[in-house]
């Protein structure tokens, strides 16, 4: 079985932002169009509890954030009604995220995967074990470096390898006296921190491949490029 907890669009963000903590396994449309509907409900009449409800029915586990034991009676609840779930993949943003993870180990969930999200965790320890895909990093001295300059900056991976990368890219269209714009459109493939991006001729946008991560010792580890 894979639950999925979250959501790959605006909605998960959304819910985050509003202060819930949420299960998502469901039409998603439907979802979508009731939770647009709950939302007028909730400009009108302050309160969440519409919200939450109007979701509950759609299939979706959604909740206050500060109500932890109706979020583990409703997690234990959903976990049971077709067996234990092999893994959960979760998404959303601190501190709903930590939140969601930490009611998912009082549950004895054993495997939990994501894209990126252990890594933004303010709580990182939570996510010990847990694997997630992340960008590929070519060099680990890129990341001590730039540890080392910024020592109370979290190094983002999905972002810095790929801003140090195309910083590189536009040095290299200034300093070769051709025209930038047509430089940089004509490069498809260049290697740097990032390992190797690509893209199409004509093409705006360049492709990486991506890695496998796992939180070790409440850090960020690179497991499979």
């Amino acid at each position: 079985m894979f639950r999925e907890t979250g959501d790959q669009s605006l909605i998960g963000s959304v819910l985050t932002h509003l202060g819930f903590t949420f299960l998502f396994q469901g039409d998603l449309e439907r979802a979508k169009a009731t939770s647009e509907e709950a939302a007028v409900m909730l400009r009108e009449q302050k309160h969440l509890s519409y919200l939450a409800d109007a979701l509950n029915n759609l299939g979706w586990v959604a909740l206050l954030r500060g109500d932890s034991e109706r979020a583990r009676a409703l997690m234990i609840a959903e976990a049971n009604k077709s067996g234990q779930p092999d893994v959960y993949f979760v998404s959303g943003y601190p501190p709903a995220l930590d939140i969601l993870r930490e009611q998912l180990k009082d549950l004895e969930t054993p495997y939990v995967a994501s894209i990126v999200a252990p890594s933004i965790s303010d709580r990182m320890e939570l996510f010990e074990g847990d694997w997630y895909t992340d960008s590929d990093l070519a060099h680990d001295e890129f990341k001590r470096r730039f540890e080392r300059k910024y020592p109370n900056t979290r190094f983002a991976t999905h972002m810095m390898p790929y801003a140090y990368d195309s910083f590189n890219i536009l040095v290299q269209a200034f300093e070769s006296g051709k025209d930038p714009v047509e430089y940089v459109r004509g490069v498809t493939s260049y290697k740097g921190e990032a390992g190797e991006i690509t893209k199409e001729p004509e093409s705006g946008n360049f492709r990486s491949r991506p890695a496998v991560w796992a939180i070790n010792s409440g850090r960020p580890e690179l497991v499979k490029r």
